[in-house]
């Protein structure tokens, strides 16, 4: 069943090889029993005795999970989880005298962290760990901060533990100074205990003369921080003195200005020996998000509004436009200057659009439309604020459906450079916005109903001028080989995670700036509007006409432009300019399709089909979760897709496992029924 050979399953090497959780997951996708691991029957229904092929080992024990001593976590695929592999040390007495030898490359090195305060630290460099830790008490002792993220760690016997560990990033040079280098790092409690190292060098004449990165002879060290392979060749270079396997190799570093000190590498028997197996998930818990949210259901609640109260005492006014300040999550954060990663990415965009002109053509008048509004400006400072700029990549999405601009241009501020993107460095704010069902109810509660757009909402605010670093970008008009220009936004980026909350936090304070002069208009901006629509809802034409112009006049104080105005009553237009208006009988409005003319509303979502009619877990979830239903009324239809979904967990189907078949026949038959309503 398994290998595709003629044997029992409960004897099949690659089951025996898998571990406890694997082996369930094997089970319940070839749908065998759990008690004999035979098809055809269920558990209860098993009149077996339970014993393999051998006679020795019971299927129970196969399938026992009281041994695995982990705690069950969510189905994870090879794919989806970065492995990290330290070879860091604990004492092993009893040690067997057939060891192989074991290597310690240790370098010490000075930590600057951006408020000045430096840390001597020993560090070992491991050329296969996929990441690199520090101590938590040398984060400390510096003041450094950053963000979170998950992490499993993996022992002997299937133990894992979950933690929330800290990703810092250290400016690294060797301790007569030198040249930096840049490492970002997971943050422990522990690492390894101390390491004890005291070669004969008097013996190794091959070592004489050299400057070393290490101080021989030398006691038990402490071990402050392990360095990753990729950060490895960022520090060791090519240049090696050795004369065989069994003497000390000294390999050439970064770590000095005019001459490179030597990287001492030991081979000798080691009495200490321990290995960490470190699970990073990314991918997986990306699925999992979708997941957590497509089961969400629409709540009522109140949310805590600190961040909102610390904005509404540092937002100012500039007699044109509001001017915020960024939310840090700490001021004392250094960032590393990603210049050759956005250069990278602008050649790339290039490759891409060299064989389209028009749309090569289109991106450049997007940026020169940028420049003529004010919204970007040009700088020369290639290094802007030191441990305070940043180059966010951009790319253009076309959609050809559109009839005024096809290019719209999307600034990647979540893109990783040195495993960290811009948008780790912020707090994305509280949420502001209204539930949508209540927008949307009160936009029908009358019989005339309005919808506008707030023009380029994002746009209309500034950020202080010292944060203006952290959003420049590379240009050069298509053309390869010329050097980029350098340009910075003038106003908040659209690609920062905090710049929804930014301007619904500046549109909200404004409202309440002017409430006692507006009026209701002012409390249906902070109630009415969902991203940068807001729509009004009232009975007389005379009414909504007053409460147009009152909305317009709010909002143009403020430094904002209301457009796209539409209206299942015409009249009410007749007296805007016609580019205020939205003359499509068809528009977009709370993210629904509002047909104005009739006045209905309805869903426009395209299902598309499986050419080979195969489908996968993956597949099934991205398409479910598509569905836009913010009223409820395809509850009792979406929620067949949940159940079918949940069925596929129970029978333990990884991500890109093909659908069983009779799941298959109920997939296709609910994409049928959407496809024809």
């Amino acid at each position: 069943l398994l290998c595709q050979k003629f044997h029992d399953i409960s004897t099949c090497t690659q089951f025996l090889a898998s571990d406890v959780n694997e082996r369930w997951r094997i089970a319940k996708r070839l749908g065998l029993c759990h008690s004999c691991l035979k098809k055809g029957h269920r558990k209860i229904e098993c009149g077996a005795s339970r014993k393999t092929a051998t006679g020795e080992t019971t299927v129970d024990d196969l399938l026992n999970r009281k041994d695995a001593g982990d705690k069950k976590i969510d189905e994870k695929t090879e794919e989806n989880i970065t492995k990290v592999c330290l070879k860091i040390s604990v004492d092993k007495k009893n040690r067997s005298s057939s060891c192989s030898n074991g290597s310690l490359q240790i370098v010490r090195a000075v930590i600057c962290a951006g408020n000045g305060i430096k840390r001597t630290v020993n560090c070992i460099l491991d050329s296969t760990a996929q990441r690199s830790f520090v101590k938590m008490e040398v984060v400390e002792s510096l003041g450094l901060n950053g963000p979170k993220e998950h992490v499993t760690i993996s022992g002997f016997n299937q133990r894992n533990e979950h933690h929330k560990l800290m990703r810092v990033e250290l400016r690294l040079k060797g301790v007569d100074n030198g040249n930096f280098c840049v490492i970002d790092a997971l943050c422990v409690s522990h690492l390894c205990g101390k390491v004890s190292l005291k070669p004969p060098m008097e013996e190794h004449k091959h070592l004489k003369g050299l400057k070393l990165v290490d101080q021989f002879p030398r006691g038990e060290v402490e071990i402050h921080l392990l360095i990753r392979f990729d950060h490895y060749y960022d520090i060791v270079l090519n240049e090696i003195k050795r004369v065989d396997t069994s003497k000390p190799t000294a390999v050439k570093t970064i770590f000095e200005l005019y001459w490179k000190p030597y990287l001492i590498v030991i081979f000798e028997p080691n009495s200490y020996t321990h290995l960490l197996h470190c699970k990073v998930d990314e991918e997986c818990k990306c699925e999992c998000d979708i997941i957590k949210k497509f089961w969400e259901l629409e709540a009522l609640g109140t949310e805590l509004r600190n961040e909102f109260e610390l904005f509404k005492n540092e937002v100012q006014f500039d007699g044109e436009r509001y001017v915020v300040k960024l939310p840090w999550k700490s001021l004392e954060l250094q960032i590393s200057n990603n210049y050759e990663q956005a250069e990278r990415r602008l050649q790339q965009l290039e490759e891409k659009q060299s064989n389209d002109n028009e749309r090569a053509k289109e991106y450049d008048e997007v940026i020169k439309n940028y420049m003529d509004r004010g919204w970007i400006e040009e700088t020369d400072e290639k290094d802007g604020i030191p441990g305070k700029t940043w180059y966010l990549p951009h790319h253009a999405v076309y959609r050809d459906d559109k009839m005024t601009t096809r290019c719209r241009i999307v600034f990647d501020a979540s893109a990783k450079y040195h495993g960290t993107s811009l948008n780790d460095f912020f707090e994305p704010g509280p949420p502001l916005q209204n539930q949508i069902l209540d927008i949307s109810i009160r936009f029908r509660r009358f019989k005339i109903g309005v919808q506008a757009d707030i023009s380029k909402m994002f746009l209309q605010i500034r950020p202080e001028p010292e944060d203006k670093d952290m959003s420049k970008f590379l240009w050069r008009n298509m053309k390869e080989g010329k050097k980029p220009r350098i340009f910075r936004f003038n106003r908040v980026t659209f690609g920062l995670n905090c710049a929804p909350f930014l301007a619904m936090a500046v549109l909200h304070h404004h409202a309440d700036l002017n409430q006692a002069e507006y009026g209701k208009v002012a409390e249906n901006v902070k109630r009415n509007m969902y991203v940068d629509d807001i729509v009004l809802s009232c009975e007389e034409e005379e009414d909504k006409i007053r409460r147009i112009e009152e909305l317009r006049k709010l909002l143009e104080i403020g430094g904002f432009d209301l457009t796209k105005q539409s209206s299942n009553i015409p009249t009410i237009m007749n007296d805007l300019p016609s580019e205020k208006i939205e003359e499509h009988k068809q528009v977009t409005t709370l993210g629904m399709s509002w047909n104005c003319k009739n006045d209905e509303l309805s869903y426009n979502i395209s299902m598309e089909t499986n050419e080979k009619n195969e489908y996968t877990k993956r597949e099934m979830l991205s398409t479910a979760s598509r569905i836009y239903d913010p009223l409820g009324y395809l509850t009792p239809f979406i929620i067949r897709a949940k159940t079918l979904i949940q069925e596929l967990w129970q029978r333990g189907l990884h991500w890109e496992d093909p659908l069983p078949d009779d799941l298959k026949t109920t997939w296709t038959r609910w994409i049928t029924e959407w496809k024809e309503s």
